[in-house]
């Protein structure tokens, strides 16, 4: 069993007390990972999917890492990007985050691993409306693909400046305009789940009910594209890949219309 995996099988954090389990475990946990990963970035059109390294390297398991190393571009020192540290039950070795693509042409961005500081794996395709679609292209064409995960927009409240937005409280606090909305995740079956919420001031996004333990700076006055893409990591991939992926019942609701594929809706 190389490296990878025995990394991989200790990702849970349910590591069973009896030795003579820990097989078994390893076992499962494997085989819950490349179902997830088969299901996250395996949703591209066909021209897409003999192309896919993660798809290959799933029927050559060990292959894993060096699939991933092969095939991760060098991103050359204009390209944006933003390493995002902080996650739990990443795969050791790799770090999240971002780049700015210039196949993208500034109307999408890359989510995936950076196996160092310059190279980087794609693993899903954020758009400027708020979805992101499973696959390793960044030029893919989208408009045929249902999204694994989007921000959805669902009311306009005004609220006190304070520490809900990550700002100290104060005896009289100034109020401001925000958007709210909901982090939404396509489940195994398909069914869109609700996983948590956001706020938008300004141009600046706020996760709320995040189940997992993020820090503030991994919360509060974010970006748009670290925003979208600490959700997609937290609420969404990471979990499901530990098999921990918990929505909230009362609030689940299939994407809106204004959110499938080929939309025209702006950003929320």
């Amino acid at each position: 069993m190389s490296r990878w995996i025995e990394r991989m099988a200790h990702m849970s954090h349910r590591t069973p007390s009896d030795p003579a389990s820990q097989p078994e475990h390893n076992r499962t946990m494997l085989e819950r990972v490349r179902q997830n990963v088969r299901r996250l970035v395996n949703q591209a059109t066909p021209r897409h999917i003999h192309a896919n390294p993660f798809g290959k390297a799933l029927d050559k398991p060990d292959d894993i890492v060096d699939e991933l190393t092969r095939n991760a571009i060098r991103l050359n020192p204009l390209i944006k990007r933003h390493v995002i540290d902080g996650f739990e039950g990443v795969p050791g070795g790799f770090r999240l985050g971002w780049a700015q693509l210039p196949q993208t042409h500034g109307h999408a961005f890359s989510i995936g691993l950076f196996t160092d500081s310059d190279h980087f794996a794609q693993i899903a395709l954020a758009d400027g409306k708020a979805r992101v679609f499973a696959g390793t292209d960044p030029d893919m064409d989208t408009q045929e693909l249902e999204p694994r995960f989007v921000f959805v927009k669902e009311e306009t409240l005004t609220l006190a400046d304070g520490p809900r937005l990550g700002h100290a409280a104060s005896r009289n606090p100034k109020t401001v305009r925000a958007t709210q909305g909901g982090v939404v995740g396509r489940m195994p079956g398909g069914r869109m789940m609700w996983l948590a919420s956001w706020l938008k001031t300004g141009s600046r996004y706020t996760l709320e009910q995040m189940r997992a333990n993020l820090p503030a700076n991994m919360r509060f006055d974010l970006e748009y594209r670290d925003a979208i893409t600490i959700a997609f990591f937290a609420a969404y991939m990471l979990p499901q890949m530990n098999g921990l992926l918990v929505g909230f019942d009362q609030n689940t609701a299939s994407v809106p219309a204004t959110f499938s594929a080929g939309s025209t809706a702006k950003r929320p």
